[in-house]
């Protein structure tokens, strides 16, 4: 079953892409996003791919192809050899940067980073819940209170 692009990998700069135009060695190749956001690809303008998906720069690539009248009827694929890193910092043991794997959502990161456990102190509480304490006390005291949970 196919990804709903939605829910598809979103394209962006460091990502290694093959494109592969059939019949046109010349458009078949491997190219990097840039820091710029686009990729450059001979015969034809940069493309801006950063937050495309595959498909839909693959449909980009075509109809600028067509655009151009290079090609009257392309077949353009594009995959992803490389993808970009991703980067844990924080309250990790191995923060650093790290391999995506496709699907990787952040709990995968973190625990590939060495999460630490958490301790039930540490765990935010609502913020309503501290304001409206904050508030009766100073209803009390007359005095203007804050507090803070980290």
């Amino acid at each position: 079953m196919p990804q709903a692009e939605s829910d598809a990998y979103h394209l962006g700069p460091g990502d290694q892409v093959r494109i592969i135009t059939l019949s046109e060695n010349r458009l078949t190749g491997e190219f990097r996003v840039n820091d710029s956001d686009a990729v450059a690809l001979p015969l034809l303008r940069t493309i801006q791919a950063t937050g495309l998906t595959t498909a839909e720069l693959e449909r980009t690539i075509g109809a600028d192809l067509v655009k151009a009248q290079l090609i009257r009827d392309p077949s353009v694929s594009v995959e992803v050899l490389a993808y970009r890193p991703i980067f844990a910092l924080g309250e990790v043991n191995r923060p650093g940067q790290y391999a995506y794997q496709p699907g990787m959502i952040v709990v995968t990161a973190v625990a590939a980073a060495g999460a630490s456990p958490i301790a039930p102190s540490r765990i935010a509480r609502p913020s309503c819940a501290v304001s409206t304490a904050a508030r009766s006390r100073a209803g009390r005291s007359g005095k203007h209170m804050s507090s803070r949970v980290t």
